[in-house]
């Protein structure tokens, strides 16, 4: 399997998970190290798959479910690859880039930014 068809099937297989509340099989799609910039906060970034297990723990609990993912781009080399990502979600819809490097187990998340695309809509 290539890496974008790969990153495709994390993607539908996280929005599922999302769909069932379930945090933990969310983040296995994350690296032990991963670091998460969430909605514009970065000096409120998160670090580590524990964390970011806590971070949608608690996002699930307010309410967020996943919907959809639409890879818009990306690429890959040996170990290393970037995507560029939006979602539709209960919460309202947003964009990510991810950064993602190549695990014994397959692809992993190591570094996602997320946007949420309602904050532009005023400027």
């Amino acid at each position: 399997m290539g890496f974008r068809e790969e990153l495709d099937a994390m993607c539908k297989q996280f929005a599922k998970d999302s769909q069932r509340g379930d945090a933990v099989a969310c983040t296995s799609i994350y690296t032990d190290d991963v670091v998460f910039y969430p909605n514009d906060r970065v000096e409120e970034s998160i670090h580590g798959r524990p964390a970011m297990t806590a971070f949608f723990q608690q996002a699930m609990k307010d309410g967020l479910k996943v919907e959809e993912i639409t890879t818009l781009c990306a690429e890959a080399n040996q170990n290393l690859g970037y995507a560029v990502q939006t979602f539709q979600s209960t919460i309202g819809p947003g964009m990510v880039m991810l950064a993602l490097r190549r695990q014994a187990e397959g692809w992993r998340i190591c570094n996602e930014a997320m946007v949420a695309i309602g904050a532009f809509r005023s400027l």
